[in-house]
């Protein structure tokens, strides 16, 4: 009976090590010390922060390359059915004071420019001041300028084509898709559950 008793708090006791010691790995995997890459992707799954979505192009001037896009505002929402939770987005509204003073979605810059036949650049801009082409801690000096690719706009989409490929940018909602000289897709994204490789979080 003694020795039962014993086996028993023997088990709990290592149970209660063994749990400790999981909790203790996971928090070591995520913690963040001096000189670790950030990893972004932890932003996007918190339930406090607000985040913002590329919805649409709102203009777009093609001799610059320049425009805006507007960026959606959402939240975290829980909802749940039968017995499961999930968590999902929903529409948020503006809560900054002034409230005349922010926009609830607001049109921000972004641009799109050619490296080369075979390089493109995206920018975009997270406030609302233009886009400049001064110097930068993230680039080794002036950024070249590829001016063969042609560009065509109408009030669904824009079009550059080049000689190795075709980049199109669909207006509302808005999405990229790369071609190459073939006119086969080699990359694109679509606004999926809300969330897309084009947002940001606050």
């Amino acid at each position: 009976m003694i020795a039962t008793k014993r086996h028993k708090k023997l088990k709990k006791f290592s149970l209660i090590l063994l749990c400790f010691l999981c909790l203790f790995v996971a928090n070591i995997s995520q913690a963040q010390v001096l000189g670790d890459p950030p990893d972004v992707s932890q932003d996007f799954q918190r339930m406090e922060n607000v985040y913002f979505v590329g919805s649409r192009v709102t203009s777009f001037d093609t001799a610059t390359g320049q425009g805006t896009l507007q960026w959606d505002r959402y939240l975290r929402s829980i909802t749940l059915s039968f017995n499961k939770i999930d968590v999902g987005f929903a529409r948020g509204k503006a809560t900054e004071f002034p409230g005349t003073e922010y926009d609830q979605d607001p049109a921000l810059p972004f641009a799109i420019s050619f490296v080369s036949p075979r390089t493109v650049r995206l920018r975009f801009s997270t406030r609302g001041v233009p886009l400049s082409d001064g110097q930068s801690l993230m680039l080794a000096g002036p950024v070249p300028k590829d001016a063969s690719w042609r560009v065509e706009q109408n009030d669904r989409e824009i079009v550059y084509t080049g000689a190795h490929g075709r980049v199109r940018i669909i207006k509302q909602p808005f999405h990229i898709e790369i071609y190459d000289a073939r006119g086969r897709l080699l990359t694109c994204h679509k606004t999926t559950n809300v969330m897309t490789p084009v947002s940001k979080t606050r």
